[in-house]
């Protein structure tokens, strides 16, 4: 497997301030009480707020959210899996409409497009794979192979 656009993988690089956004102390909210009298006695926890960064409060959603950012910088570099090893494959669509039966310069336009797929099929080299659909009512597939056997499929 190959990536078509490696540069897209530098957008990792927005893994960082989503780490960090989740990594940052957030200061409890403020409530309004009645008293603060029940609480002079109890014990400071902590030191005061000195550290920051803490450990992230829900730290599932950070991982899915990782996850997603990886997922699409991965789609968006293009992943490709190597040519394949069948070589190329060549289609032709032969129009058979009733249109194709009007003449044109004395001879049906279906004959003038039997002649160019036979000639467009002599230059594909042999062992390379050829389909012939035919564009009609309902599309066919006339003829599907080696193009050396495809010689006499545009009939």
């Amino acid at each position: 497997m190959t990536l078509l656009s490696g540069g897209a993988l530098a957008a990792l690089v927005l893994a960082i301030p989503l780490i960090a956004l989740h990594l940052r102390r957030r200061k409890p909210p403020r409530r309004a009480v009645g008293s603060l009298l029940a609480w002079r006695d109890l014990p400071t926890v902590g030191g005061g707020g000195a550290r920051k960064v803490g450990r992230p409060p829900l730290p599932l959603l950070l991982a899915l959210q990782l996850l997603a950012l990886a997922l699409l910088v991965f789609a968006l570099a293009h992943p490709a899996a190597e040519k394949s090893t069948a070589g190329t494959s060549h289609v032709y669509v032969v129009d058979e409409s009733m249109w194709m039966g009007a003449e044109e310069a004395g001879e049906p336009r279906i004959e003038a497009a039997r002649a160019d797929l036979r000639e467009r099929l002599g230059e594909v080299p042999g062992d390379e794979a050829v389909r012939i659909v035919g564009a009609g009512a309902a599309p066919t597939v006339l003829f599907e192979g080696e193009a050396s056997a495809a010689g006499g499929a545009g009939r």
